[in-house]
């Protein structure tokens, strides 16, 4: 799973590992002699790895550079999915877009205002 936190927006073409780690995560599921616990790891992972149709990043901090609330719960609650498997859903918490492209039918770029608010529970 860290692997794919720290390839989560690489293409096969920026970093050649991604490919490495792809393959291993396909293998381990395919392979039925895997523990179940490296089978629930490898399915997260490849949950991670291409999170928000490759189009969000985790982030634990805002662009300011302060500590992102809700990034931060959302990766600490990640932290005990040991414990209840449940909590392995609290990482969409931490993801952030990356990019948005807005444009419209004709493919023109028009003016957008964009507003943000933040609802933690």
């Amino acid at each position: 799973m860290a692997s794919a936190m720290l390839c989560i927006q690489q293409t096969e073409v920026q970093c050649p590992k991604v490919k490495e780690f792809r393959a291993l995560y396909s293998k381990v599921l395919n392979d039925k002699h895997d523990d179940v616990m490296a089978k629930f790891g490898a399915i997260l992972a490849q949950g991670i790895i291409d999170g928000g149709g490759r189009n969000v990043t985790v982030t634990l901090s805002s662009r300011t550079g302060h500590v992102w609330l809700q990034g931060a719960v959302g990766m600490l609650l990640f932290t005990h999915y040991w414990y209840w498997f449940p909590m392995s859903l609290c990482l969409g918490l931490s993801f952030a877009p990356s990019c948005i492209i807005a444009v419209n039918k004709n493919l023109e770029v028009g003016y957008f205002l964009f507003l943000k608010k933040i609802f933690l529970f």
